[in-house]
């Protein structure tokens, strides 16, 4: 039975160098240690996911097995007061980084325009690596925000790029897959509450992510 994936090696190794040389001070005992590994567990896991992997262990997301040892070395440590800390700790965190993903993402969407049109010199210039750089910055995914009918009009103009310029440059699924997402988006320019699917959409962004890593 396979207990972890590749992306929990990754999770694990940023883990391994950035706590294991603490290990070689003496404060590193008992609680400390425990709540130090869920702490890394939490945070290097939480990031790795965002980040687009998948960490698990055992079926269960890093960060939530990070979370589990924080729970238990806080009930250990304090009993029924320790999860209560707990509890208000994470609520505070969770309501950070919402705001601050929610920032972030309000930031993407800005620049979104000007990476397309960015994508667009660079292929007239015939910079290819640069060029497919832009188009995953030009690939608005929302999260946070709101999915609208701006956002489904940018997104088809970022795939009317790559259907008209781009289309030798992509396999048969991935052609399946641009212009499935593309009728996706027409349609849900008519509903009032759009709700973009992820299965279309994300496969179109990882495309696009691998290609601006890969192309030399």
């Amino acid at each position: 039975m396979i207990v972890f994936n590749l992306d929990a090696l990754v999770a694990i190794a940023i883990c391994a160098v950035l706590v294991g040389p603490l290990y070689f001070f003496d404060f590193m005992q008992g609680g400390l240690e425990r709540a130090l590994i869920g702490t890394a567990g939490l945070v290097i896991g939480g990031i790795v996911e965002l980040a687009g992997l998948k960490p698990r262990l055992f079926f269960l997301p890093v960060w939530l097995i990070g979370l589990g040892v924080l729970v238990y070395q806080a009930f250990d440590a304090w009993g029924w007061w320790g999860l209560a800390v707990m509890g208000g700790v994470l609520v505070t965190a969770l309501v950070l980084l919402g705001i601050y993903g929610w920032q972030d993402e309000k930031k993407q969407w800005r620049g979104a325009p000007d990476a397309l049109q960015a994508a667009k010199a660079a292929l007239l210039e015939d910079r290819e690596r640069e060029m497919w750089q832009a188009l995953e910055r030009a690939f608005f995914l929302p999260a946070a925000l709101r999915t609208s009918a701006r956002v489904c009009l940018h997104d088809r103009e970022v795939l009317a790029f790559i259907r008209e310029h781009l289309d030798d440059r992509l396999d048969g699924k991935t052609r399946h897959l641009v212009a499935a997402l593309d009728e996706h988006l027409a349609e849900l320019l008519d509903r009032p509450e759009p709700e973009l699917d992820d299965q279309l959409a994300k496969p179109v962004r990882d495309f696009l992510r691998a290609r601006a890593e890969d192309t030399g």
